[in-house]
């Protein structure tokens, strides 16, 4: 059991740890925000975007964001940023905003991205 980690939770206490909520699971981008101009990105379609996580520390994305989220990943010391490890030379850090039922929002310096799990029924 964890307590409220991350400023945008609204869950006051967790059953499950921060990788049990955030592997093996298929989340799919909702939206994201700029945080500084890119008139690049400021049309994209994210129809069909996901990513997973896996506990051995792999990630794979499938569709074309320019904010790649695929390599291998490893959780901070404190647990607040999610650091991928793309390639040689080639690395990103993600601050966790929230990871709270079926919501993540990351943030880098310059991106917001809102993921979700969707209901199935």
């Amino acid at each position: 059991m964890s307590c409220k980690k991350y400023s945008e939770d609204t869950n006051p206490i967790h059953l499950r740890t921060i990788k049990e909520r955030l592997c093996r699971r298929t989340w799919f981008y909702d939206s994201f925000e700029l945080l500084h101009p890119y008139p690049i990105y400021s049309s994209y379609n994210m129809t069909g975007e996901k990513v997973t996580f896996d506990k051995n520390g792999t990630s794979k994305c499938i569709g074309s964001a320019p904010y790649y989220l695929g390599g291998e990943w490893t959780l901070s010391d404190d647990k607040n940023y999610i650091e991928f490890h793309h390639a040689p030379n080639w690395n990103s850090r993600w601050e966790i905003l929230r990871l709270d039922g079926k919501k993540l929002t990351l943030q880098d310096d310059s991106i917001k991205l809102y993921l979700y799990i969707p209901n199935i029924y």
